[in-house]
């Protein structure tokens, strides 16, 4: 039995202004590190979310604890390598009107998986570039130039310098 945590309107202090939405779409037992890995046809699985009446917020009520995150993090598996550079200009296509006026310094992305979006940023001009990914595996599949600079684990503010990023992508 998972101990979830319970979730608040970030704006409001009475939970009696939300309203539900959609009913949590897993069992207990459905939650392991095959089917929380990303980017794959899944089953649709989702938090119970709830909308708050006075502000708008969206949200999930229910959440997995820290240290269940970072195991099925640190266990999740890359299941889409055939679509990385498919992806990877999806994820670029948001910036590209931007990219004359951009610094092309240093980048961050904040779950970079196994650096896919690394790599296009590179290829378009960035020259320091980091990413921050909790899954062991993607790191270990990750290309030579990117991986040396991929932290392993969740991002937290203690991770990097401040002032050190001149774009981050999560």
């Amino acid at each position: 039995m998972i101990e979830y945590i319970t979730k608040h309107c970030l704006f409001c202090p009475d939970d009696s202004c939300l309203v539900d939405l959609y009913p949590q779409t897993f069992k207990d037992e459905d939650v392991n590190a095959d089917v929380f890995s990303a980017r794959r046809v899944t089953e649709h699985f989702h938090y119970k979310m709830v909308r708050c009446s006075n502000t708008g917020l969206v949200f999930s009520r229910e959440i997995l604890p820290e240290e269940d995150l970072k195991k099925l993090y640190a266990d999740s598996k890359v299941t889409f390598n055939e679509y990385a550079d498919i992806i990877r200009k999806d994820y670029w296509r948001p910036l590209e009107k931007f990219s004359d006026i951009m610094v092309k310094g240093s980048a961050l992305d904040i779950g970079c998986s196994n650096g896919f979006f690394l790599e296009e940023l590179k290829d378009h001009g960035f020259k320091e570039l980091y990413g921050c990914e909790p899954s062991t595996e993607a790191k270990d599949v990750a290309d030579p130039s990117i991986k040396e600079h991929i932290f392993t684990g969740f991002f937290t503010d203690e991770v990097y310098k401040d002032n050190m990023f001149d774009l981050i992508c999560c």
